[in-house]
């Protein structure tokens, strides 16, 4: 690997690293630490990005390669930083809006989970 392919790996590493703690701060506010909720976003987190690879994969090869006939180099640096962004920024938004998701999912579920009894009427 050379101190490109180390570069990419690195900023990949420091956003899901972000979007990680990111999480687990919301999960501090809200007095939800369990192990669990942090194991189950870390998992999501990690086919989120093999999904999106995949994705990736198959945009260039059936869709630039095969449809429009568009040649990537690879050999060249502009082509994988071009393709790194291509991995990145899905990669980025993904996480930020599966930990929205999966906060609200959790918050939800507490709120449900409240034994609670609702008068109604007047009170005397």
């Amino acid at each position: 690997m050379d101190l490109l392919g180390t570069l990419f790996l690195c900023i990949i590493l420091i956003i899901y690293a972000l979007s990680y703690f990111l999480f687990a701060n919301q999960l501090k506010k809200y007095n939800k630490t369990e192990f669990k909720y942090k194991l189950n976003f870390l998992l999501m987190c990690v086919f989120s990005i093999i999904a999106i690879v995949i994705f990736c994969y198959f945009f260039q090869t059936y869709i630039l390669f095969d449809l429009f006939e568009i040649e990537i180099n690879h050999a060249m640096d502009t082509d994988r930083i071009i393709t790194l962004f291509m991995i990145i920024i899905p990669f980025g938004f993904g996480n930020i809006i599966l930990s929205k998701m999966y906060l609200k999912k959790i918050l939800s579920r507490r709120n449900i989970n409240k034994n609670e009894i609702e008068f109604i009427g007047k009170k005397e």
